[in-house]
C-alpha cells in the first residue's frame, strides 16, 4: 500500500511518502510536487518508516529539484526511511549526477544530507 498526502507549514509544502512507491504512483506524485512547488518556498519530501522509491519516483524527485532551481527555491530530503532511499537512489546511479547546466554536484538533492 502506498499514500501520498501534501499538507502546507508556513511557507514549507510537505510532501508525506509512505510504502512502496512505484510507477503507477508518479502522476499522484508529480502531482503533489508540483502544486507544492507552485504553492510554496519550499517543498519537504519526507520519507515515512519502510518507504521504498522506484526509479519514476526518484526521477520525479530529480524533476522537481530541477524546477525549484528555476522557481529560485528549494526542496529537502527527510523522513525515517531517508537514509534507506538514499541509498536507493545511489544503487540506481543517481547520486553525483549534476542536475542541470552550471550545476556543482554538491548541489544535487540526493547528495545532500537528510535533515
Amino acid at each position: 500500500m502506498f499514500t501520498c498526502s501534501l499538507t502546507q507549514v508556513g511557507t514549507t509544502s510537505v510532501l508525506d511518502l509512505e510504502g512502496l512507491a512505484e510507477v503507477e504512483h508518479a502522476a499522484q506524485v508529480h502531482a503533489a510536487m508540483l502544486r507544492a512547488l507552485t504553492q510554496s518556498s519550499r517543498l519537504e519530501i519526507r520519507f515515512a518508516q519502510g518507504t521504498q522509491i522506484g526509479l519514476p519516483i526518484m526521477q520525479l524527485v530529480c524533476a522537481a529539484h530541477r524546477m525549484a532551481r528555476r522557481l529560485g527555491r528549494t526542496v529537502e530530503l527527510s523522513g525515517a526511511s531517508c537514509h534507506r532511499v538514499s541509498h536507493a537512489v545511489a544503487l540506481a546511479g543517481f547520486c553525483g549526477t549534476p542536475v542541470g547546466e552550471g550545476t556543482a554536484l554538491s548541489d544535487c538533492v540526493w547528495n545532500r544530507r537528510p535533515s
